[in-house]
């Protein structure tokens, strides 16, 4: 319970910085007495996308690897200018990215 509380007052003072995603988690499995986090388990995943044709997949979840190693899943809610917006689950709430088409490696359908 109290790694909830803590996951969402980050999830309040930091927004949706993709840095303070993994801080989060970070510090969710530290308070965790069992050392496990309550984030989803990353899992094998279904089909890849081509990047370049993820604008056509709007309302569906996605896990995606960025050129800094990072990796993001969630819906994806909309696509302008070059830009990607993925809603995540992320602590009590969701956190929305805005991210460039060029700064994805892979994508694969969940």
């Amino acid at each position: 319970m109290l790694a909830a509380g803590v996951a969402m007052l980050l999830q309040v003072s930091l927004g949706a910085d993709p840095a303070a995603l993994d801080d989060e988690i970070w510090i969710e499995k530290y308070m965790n007495p069992d050392g496990q986090g309550t984030s989803v388990p990353r899992g094998r995943g279904r089909d890849q996308i081509p990047v370049r044709d993820l604008p056509r997949f709007v309302g569906t979840t996605v896990r995606i690897k960025l050129v800094n190693g990072r990796e993001r899943e969630g819906v994806i809610e909309g696509y302008s200018e070059g830009r990607l917006v993925l809603r995540s689950r992320m602590g009590g709430g969701f956190a929305r990215y805005d991210i460039a088409i060029d700064q994805i490696v892979s994508s694969e359908q969940r």
